[in-house]
């Protein structure tokens, strides 16, 4: 329902007509109430991902994965919803840029590159005319291109000149871009992930944000398998939620690849000799 709910409001602004603010307040709700009364969801964003990536999907899984940030950063109810709606409308330039320049990945020429570009501008435009959505929320829209260093788009802003929400998604935004499939590179594994942003940390984004971010993701979504450093394979049985990168696994085939007589637990947190080395496909 939040993604129909997304969809609709892209498709109302590509006809010029104006956005629901009350649906949208509605959904970044929705978001808030899902992540509050499941405190699960804080490891398994991960799973959000796996669907279709369409732009109102990327919208959902930016939205959730900010808050979630932001939570974490200790914001308030109130800025957590402006964040949330700068987050949901932050590719919302796109709806007035050509749907066939924003669907294409990558093999752009300059020229459609700069149109592209064009879409954190267009947005701001779009959001700052509504009186009742707040201005921060459009500076998301406008900042999700900034970079922490100072190398981004459209005014090069660096540091803390770039507004908090903005830092925050951006660093959703990249995540989320790195989870989902593209034509040219399948999509990332959430450790990879994980550790691409880790080194981006500091030159594209805040790394305050960043380790707020990553607090909130299980680099190992349950069920997952794992083969580990001693030879053995595993099966993700817990997450823990002070350490998400090390969770409580099951060990299920030995070092020969033969299935243990009696499979056994053993946390990664207490255990820090054991690594995964490889997220196996079942």
């Amino acid at each position: 329902t939040t993604v129909k709910l997304v969809k609709t409001t892209f498709s109302q602004l590509q006809q010029d007509r104006k956005i629901n603010t009350v649906a949208l307040r509605k959904i970044v709700n929705n978001v808030l109430d899902e992540i509050m009364d499941n405190s699960n969801v804080l490891l398994s964003v991960s799973d959000i991902s796996t669907l279709d990536n369409v732009i109102f999907y990327h919208s959902v899984s930016v939205c959730t994965l900010s808050i979630m940030t932001a939570i974490t950063l200790g914001y308030n109810d109130t800025r957590l919803k402006e964040l949330g709606i700068g987050a949901l409308l932050h590719d919302v330039g796109k709806s007035k840029i050509d749907p066939e320049l924003v669907k294409r990945v990558g093999n752009l020429s300059e020229e459609e590159y700069k149109q592209l570009s064009k879409h954190p501008e267009l947005g701001y435009a779009i959001i700052k005319d509504y009186g009742d959505l707040s201005l921060l929320s459009a500076h998301v829209a406008f900042q999700h291109h900034e970079r922490w260093d100072g190398k981004g788009y459209p005014r090069q802003l660096a540091g803390t000149n770039i507004h908090e929400y903005a830092r925050i998604v951006a660093a959703a935004n990249a995540y989320d871009e790195l989870m989902t499939d593209r034509p040219n590179r399948p999509a990332y594994q959430v450790n990879q992930a994980i550790s691409l942003i880790k080194r981006m940390s500091g030159v594209y984004f805040d790394p305050r944000v960043i380790a707020a971010m990553i607090s909130n993701i299980a680099s190992y979504p349950l069920g997952s398998f794992l083969k580990l450093n001693t030879g053995e394979i595993a099966i993700v049985s817990h997450l823990n939620s002070e350490t998400p990168q090390r969770p409580i696994i099951r060990i299920i085939l030995d070092k020969t690849l033969r299935r243990v007589r009696e499979s056994y637990e053993i946390d990664l947190s207490r255990m820090t000799t054991i690594i995964p080395v490889e997220v196996l496909s079942e």
